[in-house]
């Protein structure tokens, strides 16, 4: 036994410590209990503490940095591997439709499995070379722009087409002839980031550009604007009619500007790396499912596109056509 003197602001306590509990205190920090906690609750000091141990001739614990890991649990694994199976996505995704369909994790636990199974994106190909380009064609790209959002929604519209990988279940599913070329033509809100329109197509013509728009004006109203880029197909007379009968102003991008139109570029990314069974299914999960990052930063809360084209007034045709610029 040992009698050790602790000074109070008045007094000065006398406290008896054992060397078994000593080795029990000892036990609970290597089990991952609080030192704070354990020092309030014996009235001491950590310096006073470790003194006692070293007067007992019992090494102090090393303290361990942080909260003790949990492992992940076997529903949290399967859960996440039969997630995956469906939709190959990074894991704050993951996280999201989890938590969607009822199985509550956060994304520091998703994050752990995605990294023990090695579950994280490999983007098929590497197209590195096809980014470097002429000193000349880079100086082109030097426009000054602006980031923004349309005030309203379905106030301003984004399109594009882009070709899908031959490597996609989409694309095997869809094939009619060997190595033929598959486009997916999507029409997306600005505001809220909403996929208005998905479909597939074989060819990229001009007429067959404005029947995909005809269809999506006779489901959504009429848009302020239509964001596209300079490409051959957006720059028909079929595609240009359907927009003047509408009234509806055309925004072309500038040449070799593709973050012109960044909002409906990203999709094709998150298109290429989820890997969908179906495109129905595809649209679906990103209206209503997914937590947009862009919604995050813009509306400061985390929110789907479904959340924001339900919620936020939308534009109707006489309304001022305003946009929102960022810093």
């Amino acid at each position: 036994m040992r009698r050790i003197q602790r000074k109070c602001k008045y007094f000065v306590v006398t406290q008896t410590v054992s060397n078994g509990h000593l080795l029990k205190i000892k036990k609970e920090i290597e089990n991952g209990v609080s030192i704070k906690k354990i020092l309030r609750r014996e009235h001491m000091t950590k310096k006073t503490l470790m003194k006692q141990f070293e007067l007992a001739h019992i090494p102090f614990p090393t303290l361990m940095k942080g909260r003790k890991k949990k492992k992940p649990t076997n529903y949290q694994i399967n859960a996440v591997i039969s997630y995956t199976n469906k939709f190959h996505v990074g894991y704050i995704r993951c996280t999201d439709d989890l938590k969607h369909e009822g199985t509550v994790m956060t994304a520091h636990q998703t994050y752990n499995i995605y990294k023990l199974l090695d579950l994280f994106l490999k983007r098929n190909g590497d197209d590195s070379e096809n980014l470097h380009k002429t000193s000349q064609e880079v100086d082109t790209q030097k426009i000054c722009f602006l980031r923004y959002h349309a005030k309203y929604v379905n106030q301003i519209w984004h399109t594009d087409l882009h070709i899908i990988p031959k490597h996609l279940t989409i694309y095997q599913d869809n094939e009619e002839e060997e190595e033929e070329i598959l486009y997916l033509l999507a029409f997306l809100d600005d505001r809220s980031r909403y996929l208005l329109h998905a479909s597939i197509i074989h060819d990229k013509k001009c007429s067959t550009i404005a029947k995909e728009l005809e269809k999506v004006l006779k489901d959504y109203p009429k848009p302020a604007r239509i964001v596209n880029d300079n490409g051959s197909e957006f720059d028909g007379k079929e595609y240009k009619d359907v927009l003047d009968n509408n009234g509806i102003i055309m925004w072309k991008t500038s040449p070799f500007a593709p973050h012109q139109n960044g909002k409906i570029e990203r999709l094709w990314l998150t298109f290429d790396d989820v890997n969908a069974i179906s495109l129905t299914e595809f649209v679906n999960k990103y209206n209503n499912c997914w937590i947009h990052r862009g919604l995050k930063v813009q509306e400061k809360k985390p929110l789907t596109p479904s959340d924001v084209w339900k919620n936020e007034q939308h534009w109707i045709h006489g309304m001022e056509d305003l946009i929102i610029y960022h810093q």
